[in-house]
């Protein structure tokens, strides 16, 4: 399966996004086992296409729609973040070469490629003037691993963290801008692709179950990105362009397009959707909606194409926050200590994250053994490898023999423990 290079300028999180995840975001397991979909009321199985005639799509509009559409993954984990520098712009040039060789019968495909190509072609040239521009010393460093690893493999944030280190570098700021233009550019682009596939595409047949979606928003132990899964539960799908708009409960909208080039039988797909970075007063690369109410997508191809519609019910955001809490429990670990003036002086219950990315507002409440409040405390951000103390400094004294500690993550419940 090729890669799709519409994440280079789209979410550079994803860095060209290809290989394994990297560490820096761990996303939920399949909502089912990962040889079925989740039932869902409507969906009974397998159902046949209309028989209708078969069109074939330009090859052109494959070579396209790869790089210039969004990806679609056979596993969570295939999504990476820490590709070198060096890689994603050699990456950039090959992507530019492949669109300015594009030379269809359809005009479409011809502007869309060249539409891409000067987004990408921009983007890379941004990229290799801001590594090359002067930094001072305190800062160069920040900046350069930044830029290879990202903030959750956001180079947007990591250049902005150099800028604001730098006092709002001019140069790099004006670069920076150029950057963020880039990435508009090819989003628009990357949107005009149903305009060829649905050209191409067989009429809409009924989905009953063929085709099911489950979605996974991110969470305060589960981010940044939001992930959507697809299950194609008939036969393989050629040539297959999904068209998905994400409705947030405040009305607000966000349209995504992937292409895959073969979807086998009974798998599954995943998207990786960005959130997006702020810069000033605008946010960038952003390819997700803030509370996600419901999702449709059209999955249009030569031989099958329909409708999928999916309702993220409130319901099931708690049984996914259910979920993680029990995944995320083995890997926020706590001890008990003494004070570090002595036992005499009470003890402190220290929590440590062992997963591979921060967790969002941790909250802590401490009772005594005769009910009565000691204190509460949120950690904003706890991060990777970090230790989280609770003693003193955060509730109205040192914690005693017979104290309950309650640790939260947002507002789901991760431990109770008593101190001995």
């Amino acid at each position: 399966m090729k890669r799709s290079h519409f994440v280079l300028v789209m979410a550079l999180a994803s860095l060209f996004a290809s290989g394994c995840s990297g560490g820096a975001d761990v996303p939920p397991g399949p909502p089912a086992s990962g040889n079925a979909p989740p039932s869902q009321p409507g969906q009974s199985g397998n159902a046949s296409p209309s028989q209708v005639e078969t069109k074939s799509v330009w090859p052109e509009y494959r070579t396209l729609a790869t790089h210039v559409g969004q990806e679609l993954k056979p596993g969570m984990a295939d999504f990476r973040n820490n590709k070198s520098l060096t890689d994603v712009v050699a990456e950039g040039h090959a992507v530019v070469l492949d669109l300015r060789k594009i030379n269809s019968g359809d005009g479409e495909i011809n502007y869309i490629a060249s539409q891409g190509a000067a987004a990408y072609a921009e983007a890379v040239r941004r990229m290799e003037r801001i590594n090359a521009l002067p930094k001072p010393p305190s800062t160069g460093s920040l900046l350069a691993e930044s830029f290879v690893h990202g903030l959750y493999g956001n180079v947007y944030a990591g250049y902005a963290l150099g800028v604001d280190a730098t006092n709002k570098q001019k140069a790099i700021l004006d670069e920076l801008t150029g950057l963020m233009a880039s990435v508009e550019k090819a989003d628009a682009a990357h949107l005009l692709l149903p305009r060829v596939a649905e050209r191409y595409a067989a009429p809409l047949s009924t989905n009953d179950g063929r085709v099911a979606l489950n979605f996974d928003e991110s969470w305060n132990a589960w981010g940044p990105h939001d992930w959507c899964g697809f299950y194609n539960s008939g036969d393989d799908i050629e040539d297959c362009t999904v068209v998905v708009e994400i409705k947030g409960a405040g009305g607000q909208t966000r349209k995504n397009v992937h292409f895959v080039r073969q979807w086998p039988r009974k798998s599954w797909l995943y998207a990786r959707y960005d959130p997006g970075t702020t810069v000033g007063d605008r946010v960038f690369g952003r390819m997700t909606v803030l509370d996600v109410a419901s999702v449709d997508a059209r999955v249009l191809s030569p031989k099958f194409s329909t409708e999928v519609h999916y309702l993220y019910s409130e319901a099931e955001k708690a049984r996914d926050i259910k979920d993680r809490i029990e995944q995320v429990k083995p890997h926020i670990t706590f001890r008990v200590r003494n004070s570090g003036l002595g036992a005499k002086f009470g003890k402190v219950l220290v929590l440590e994250n062992k997963l591979k990315h921060p967790v969002y507002k941790v909250g802590v409440r401490v009772t005594s053994a005769g009910g009565a409040a000691v204190g509460d405390f949120v950690k904003p951000t706890f991060d990777s490898g970090g230790t989280m103390d609770v003693g003193s400094l955060q509730v109205s004294r040192n914690l005693l023999a017979g104290d309950t500690v309650t640790v939260w993550i947002g507002e789901a419940l991760l431990l109770t423990t008593t101190i001995p």
